[in-house]
């Protein structure tokens, strides 16, 4: 396989991986509003800690991109345009509100 086709693979597997935390997320907290436990509130506790760190590590990638992109010229006005909103939220400059 190819790198690029590697990454896609990595990112899919990255993506439905995730969406398995946060559905089991969801279902702990719900469950422990309904009967509050140690194991509920832990298993909640344990799957936020994990998206969180996923979400400053892929962060941190993008961000790896984008430097050797801006470095090499490969950002247009137009590019910079079209990134403005996501990048904004990404960094939490802004929240869904601000739109």
């Amino acid at each position: 396989m190819t790198k690029i086709e590697l990454i896609n693979l990595t990112l899919d597997e990255i993506r439905r991986s995730a969406i398995m935390v946060d559905s089991v997320y969801a279902d702990a907290v719900l469950a422990n509003k309904i009967e509050p436990n140690e194991i509920f509130e832990q298993l909640s506790n344990d799957c936020d800690k994990i998206l969180n760190e996923l979400r400053l590590k892929l962060r941190e990638a993008l961000e790896d991109v984008a430097n050797f992109q801006n470095g090499k010229g490969m950002f247009s006005p137009v590019d910079c345009a079209l990134t403005e909103v996501p990048y904004d939220l990404i960094y939490e400059r802004k929240d869904e509100d601000s739109y």
